[in-house]
């Protein structure tokens, strides 16, 4: 499965600053970033939307919509603007739609944060809520199914209270307060980096007590915390039996 933290650091004009700016931005709307960058990813088309070459940005032949949420208007002002730049009027382009169509938060789902930019009036209506628009006739679950089974259905995601149980599926059903609605995840992983070092807390600024000198070094995760120190826009930090690592040098099994 694809990260979509990766990704985006990956994507050329995105970066590292831009996961990590994407991730304040999600927190004031209390969602995962991974849910705000595969709504990003989807209305870019895995941003290749943006020419970083040329500055330019592809815009939708259908209703004039672009960037990173598929801004409607696609101002000039937008359009001029790098991924980073734009990220600025994500909050408010979203905070005055969710006031405007009077949409419930908390989010409970990647799909029904994304119906804020793909269709407000739907967040909230059944699956079986049907609308239209420009002459055609859409079925919320149908256009929803698009997005879980051809985008989300790709990458890891972070689970939901509604979708974890107690099957062993590597969670220990406490909430990880910085994302609510997301789990801790804990269990065997393996480091996905030679000489990731061990440290005595939470964050670099703790000693180093060893290292883990072999890429593919099996750990056992025990808890998870939130730290300041943020490594490739992940803030998790993992803790095992000898201290802590960071959640952006392991992959869980």
């Amino acid at each position: 499965m694809k990260s979509l933290i990766h990704e985006a650091e990956q994507a050329d004009g995105f970066g590292r600053d831009f996961v990590i700016k994407a991730r304040t931005v999600a927190h004031k709307f209390d969602i995962p970033v991974e849910w705000l960058l595969a709504a990003m990813s989807w209305e870019t088309t895995q941003y290749a939307a943006y020419h970083p070459k040329t500055g330019t940005w592809g815009t939708n032949t259908t209703d004039a919509g672009g960037g990173l949420i598929g801004f409607t208007p696609f101002s000039a002002a937008l359009k001029a603007m790098t991924p980073l730049q734009q990220l600025d009027h994500v909050e408010p382009y979203l905070k005055n739609t969710i006031k405007n169509f009077k949409i419930a938060t908390p989010f409970e789902s990647p799909e029904e944060f994304y119906c804020v930019i793909y269709a407000p009036g739907i967040r909230g209506k059944p699956e079986s809520y049907t609308w239209s628009y420009m002459g055609t006739t859409y079925v919320k679950k149908t256009q929803m199914d698009i997005y879980r089974k051809k985008h989300l259905a790709n990458y890891d995601m972070p689970k939901t209270g509604d979708d974890l149980d107690d099957a062993g599926d590597g969670t220990d059903g406490s909430f990880l307060w910085w994302a609510p609605g997301q789990k801790k995840q804990i269990g065997w992983a393996k480091t996905t980096d030679g000489n990731v070092p061990v440290y005595s807390g939470p964050g670099r600024s703790n000693g180093v007590v060893s290292f883990l000198p072999l890429s593919g070094t099996r750990v056992q995760v025990l808890d998870q915390e939130q730290s300041g120190d943020i490594i490739d826009g992940n803030a998790k930090w993992d803790r095992i039996a000898k201290g802590y690592v960071s959640d952006s040098q392991i992959a869980f099994e």
